[in-house]
């Protein structure tokens, strides 16, 4: 009975919101629609009520925290470090040294300037390869993954690293950089 209430062709144009598309598509950023075969297929942005009820428990720990202001300084002192200790890593690439380098890498897409930037650092990293068990992104994020560091990988070659001041630290970072170092010596 649902299934006569989903199909495109009966509902041009449709209401296409990020909740109702289909899970397993979802996070691949594609450039259409896969709606969800039922109800769920016409969910858009809004949380659900159990979101929206433990949206206290983190305005909460924001004054915790010392206040929005207190985590951006903390946020933006958490990234500049992190980006530091990439810069002085062996794996670190400009653009154009990328280039000509063949060997395991990483190039830093995200702005320098912390203005223009949240808090996070966007890394590409190279080579690629369409076989997931070579790709250097792939076997770097699976890596950091089975220690224990949380980030967000962007295929084909792209990983996400930010630094959540209101638990991060410093040694964090650290830490974190030295993982992406011995991922990499391990893929040379």
């Amino acid at each position: 009975m649902l299934q006569k209430y989903t199909k495109d062709e009966d509902w041009k144009p449709r209401l296409a919101g990020w909740w109702g598309n289909n899970a397993e598509d979802r996070f691949k950023m594609l450039e259409q629609f896969n709606p969800i075969p039922s109800a769920l297929g016409f969910r858009q942005s809004n949380p659900s009520v159990f979101d929206v009820v433990s949206l206290q428990s983190s305005l909460e720990t924001f004054t915790k925290c010392g206040g929005i202001k207190k985590l951006r300084e903390k946020s933006i002192k958490l990234t500049n470090y992190l980006e530091k200790l990439l810069h002085e890593s062996a794996f670190y690439k400009t653009i154009d040294q990328s280039k000509t380098t063949k060997t395991p890498h990483f190039i830093i897409l995200t702005p320098e300037n912390p203005n223009e930037r949240g808090a996070q650092l966007s890394l590409l990293f190279k080579p690629h390869n369409d076989d997931a068990s070579k790709d250097t992104m792939e076997q770097v994020c699976k890596y950091l993954n089975d220690r224990g560091v949380i980030c967000d990988e962007r295929r084909p070659n792209v990983i996400r690293l930010g630094p959540t001041p209101s638990y991060n630290t410093f040694i964090n970072c650290f830490d974190c950089v030295a993982l992406i170092n011995k991922a990499l010596t391990q893929l040379s």
